[in-house]
């Protein structure tokens, strides 16, 4: 996965480093869920150490094979 050396990363290669759907991470980047970025109101993008800290906080370990698992947003 090249996207482990990548500081910032595309809402594809986030879905991919933090296995969801692409889907899944618009969703919790349009709810304020998942850190992100719209440099001048563009495309969204994530810092992968932000990525990497959403996850330690979020319990989701790596190399988890949990991929029926979902956070749920009320």
């Amino acid at each position: 996965m090249e996207s482990v050396n990548k500081t910032y990363l595309s809402v594809r290669e986030a879905a991919e480093y933090i296995g969801y759907s692409t889907r899944y991470v618009y969703r919790l980047a349009a709810l304020n869920v998942l850190p992100h970025y719209t440099p001048n109101g563009g495309r969204i993008i994530f810092k992968r150490v932000e990525l990497d800290e959403w996850i330690a906080a979020n319990g989701k370990q790596s190399g988890s094979t949990h991929k029926g698992e979902q956070l749920i947003i009320r």
